[in-house]
């Protein structure tokens, strides 16, 4: 009924009718779905599961149009030291203090690597650290830098400062060892060389791009975070018996109507038994076969309204959520505004 008056009044951001309403009939489809298992089972990771999943969207959607396209470049630019804080205790995690000095309550909820180097003697931890700054795990640190810093590249202007301050995100950001961030970094450079320069420049950027790749592998033995994305060997057991492994078993589990919002997430406090390392995967495993179809229509929806156009973040998105379950995260809700947004160019200055 918000939506519908919403749409009435004209007050909604999308200017597709169809992208409109696969975003409500996904948020409608969450709330149906959670008020089923609360009929049956009534907790709060169910009601708190619910609230995750359409917050996000639900708050992008209810911005006007002509307001967003002002204020999401703003609050990208604007959260610049914030992020650059974040991504300096990365730094200082990994080299100095696992814990950070007892920032970190090494008691609740925290990322194994970081409990078991709080333990251990300097520099030993260095060997197996994946660095989680303050938020709690490698994959939220290297993902959510690796999303703002080609954000900020986007909607920044190309100044000495801020070409620091990415290149303190993407160092900082490697550090977590996270395979999507590698992948993005990567992706993201042969969609630069590809879409600027002429033919000198992009055999420039490729020869710097070879050489930066050598001297990484060169390293990858010594150096933790290295090692375990530039092994193909390494990569192949670990998400044999992780990711993989993973998959099969929820897949065995999938039901019409889902397990409830909320069962693979980490909600008050507490850790999930089960992760579900795939936010696709969480979805139709949580909320079953209508939401998740429901959302994999918003991207489709999507990419139909902007038919002339590539939004770039949102492919780097949906990528990541084939992979990475923590986009319920609450450093995310701001990458969430990505799906209402027109790609900007390449330098910043118009769309493509």
């Amino acid at each position: 009924m918000l939506g519908l008056f919403l749409l009435f009044r004209r007050k909604i951001l999308c200017k597709s009718k169809l992208y409109f309403f696969s975003i409500a009939i996904y948020i409608v489809s969450v709330i149906l779905s959670s008020i089923l298992f609360l009929l049956s089972q009534a907790t709060i990771s169910i009601i708190l599961g619910m609230i995750i999943y359409i917050s996000p969207l639900l708050y992008w959607l209810l911005y006007d149009e002509r307001k967003i396209a002002v204020y999401f470049p703003q609050l990208i630019v604007g959260l610049k030291y914030p992020v650059l804080l974040i991504a300096v205790l990365g730094i200082v995690q990994f080299y100095i203090s696992p814990g950070l000095f007892g920032l970190i309550n090494l008691n609740g909820p925290v990322d194994p690597y970081v409990l078991k180097a709080a333990s251990d003697a300097f520099p030993n931890w260095m060997i197996y650290l994946r660095a989680t700054s303050v938020l709690a795990s490698p994959q939220v640190f290297g993902l959510f830098l690796i999303l703002y810093g080609v954000s900020f590249w986007f909607y920044a202007p190309k100044s000495v400062v801020n070409l620091s301050l990415i290149f303190v995100y993407l160092f900082a950001g490697a550090h977590s060892g996270n395979k999507s961030f590698f992948l993005i970094l990567l992706l993201f450079g042969g969609y630069y060389i590809w879409r600027t320069g002429g033919l000198k420049r992009k055999i420039f950027a490729v020869c710097v791009a070879v050489l930066l790749l050598s001297v990484v592998t060169y390293f990858s033995e010594e150096v933790s975070f290295l090692s375990r994305i530039v092994s193909l060997e390494n990569i192949a057991n670990e998400e044999k018996e992780g990711r993989l492994s993973i998959y099969k078993e929820l897949l065995e589990e999938v039901s019409f109507i889902g397990e409830g919002a909320g069962t693979h997430q980490t909600l008050s406090g507490e850790l999930s038994d089960e992760p579900a390392e795939s936010y696709f995967l969480q979805i139709l495993i949580e909320l079953g076969i209508i939401p998740f179809i429901c959302f994999l229509l918003i991207f489709l929806f999507r990419y139909i309204e902007d038919a002339r156009k590539i939004n770039i973040m949102l492919f780097f998105i949906a990528l990541s959520m084939i992979f990475v379950h923590c986009f319920n995260a609450f450093v995310f809700f701001i990458m969430w505004g990505w799906f209402f947004v027109s790609p900007p160019s390449i330098s910043g200055n118009g769309k493509l």
